[in-house]
C-alpha cells in the first residue's frame, strides 16, 4: 500500500520473483517425491517402517524492493542540480540505517553514471548520469523504463521446452546434435526461463548441498533421436539459436538449411 513516506513506500515491496519460483518448484518436487513414495508403499506396505516419507526441501524468505516510486521520484529531478538532489535524497532515505543505506548506496546510486561513461559504455544499468555541470540527466539508451522484462512471441512456450530440455542443454558435434548432460547430481539441478535476458538459466537448487555460485559442468550424453531433432527442427529461429552455443551458429545454419 502507498504511503506518504518514500522511504516505507520503496521498501514494501514483497518477496522477490526468483524467492516464489524457488518455493513453487520446492513444494512440486516434494509432492512428485511423495506419489512415489505413496505407490512403494500401496505395494509394498512393510516399506513404510524402512523408508520415510520425503521432506519439503526448505527455502529462505526472499524479498524484494519497490523502487519505482524512488525513480519516478528521480524522474522529476532530471535537468536540476545533482548534489541539491542528492542531499534531498539523503533527507528522504537515512543512509545510516541499514535499509537507508541499501537503498540509497546499493541501488540507487548504483544506477548514476557519469557524462563519460554514457558517452563511452553506454552501460544499461546506468538509468541516470551527471553531466559536467553537475546536472543529472537521464540515459537514452538505459533508462528505468526501458529497462523492463522482454515479452516472448506468442509462438513461444517456456514450459513445453523446459521439459523437452529436461536439464540438458544440446550442442552440435561434427554437425550432428547431441544431448549434454550435467555432471553431478541432475536432481539438484534447476532451469528456469530467463525473461530478462530470454535464455533459459540453469543453477543448483536450495538445499542441495551445493551454492548458487557453484560451477555446474556438462559431459557430452546420447546422441538426438529423430523425433527431438525434429522438434527442435520445428522451433522459431531464434530460440534454437538460444538453446545452442554461439560457436554452433556455423552448424545450426547448415542445419537448417537441410
Amino acid at each position: 500500500m502507498s504511503t506518504k513516506r518514500l522511504s516505507k513506500t520503496v521498501l514494501e515491496g514483497g518477496r522477490h520473483s526468483s524467492n516464489k519460483f524457488d518455493r513453487y518448484s520446492s513444494t512440486s518436487a516434494e509432492r512428485a517425491k511423495f506419489r512415489t513414495y505413496q505407490r512403494a508403499v500401496e505395494k509394498d506396505p512393510e516399506l513404510s517402517d524402512d523408508i520415510a516419507p520425503p521432506k519439503r526441501t526448505p527455502i529462505g524468505r526472499g524479498f524484494t524492493d519497490k523502487l519505482a516510486p524512488v525513480y519516478r521520484w528521480l524522474d522529476s529531478r532530471v535537468g536540476k542540480s545533482w548534489p541539491k538532489t542528492l542531499r534531498l535524497l539523503k533527507e528522504k532515505f537515512d543512509d545510516r540505517t541499514l535499509a537507508g543505506f541499501h537503498i540509497v548506496h546499493q541501488h540507487i546510486l548504483n544506477t548514476i553514471g557519469t557524462e563519460e561513461q554514457e558517452k563511452t559504455t553506454g552501460s544499461s544499468r546506468h538509468y541516470y548520469y551527471v553531466d559536467k555541470h553537475n546536472i543529472l540527466r537521464k540515459s537514452e539508451q538505459g533508462g528505468y523504463k526501458n529497462f523492463k522484462y522482454l515479452k516472448s512471441p506468442a509462438d513461444f512456450d517456456s514450459e513445453e521446452i523446459r521439459l523437452f530440455l529436461n536439464k540438458r542443454k544440446l550442442a552440435f558435434v561434427k554437425g550432428v546434435l547431441y544431448w549434454f548432460e550435467v555432471i553431478g547430481d541432475p536432481e539438484a539441478l534447476m532451469i528456469h526461463w530467463n525473461y530478462r535476458q530470454e535464455k533459459f538459466d540453469y543453477h543448483w537448487e536450495y538445499g542441495s548441498g551445493k551454492k548458487w555460485s557453484d560451477p555446474i559442468e556438462f559431459a557430452q550424453g546420447a546422441r538426438c533421436t529423430s523425433e527431438e531433432v525434429n522438434y527442435f527442427r520445428n522451433l522459431p529461429e531464434w530460440i534454437r539459436k538460444k538453446l545452442t552455443q554461439k560457436k554452433d551458429l556455423d552448424a545450426l545454419e547448415e542445419f537448417a538449411a537441410k
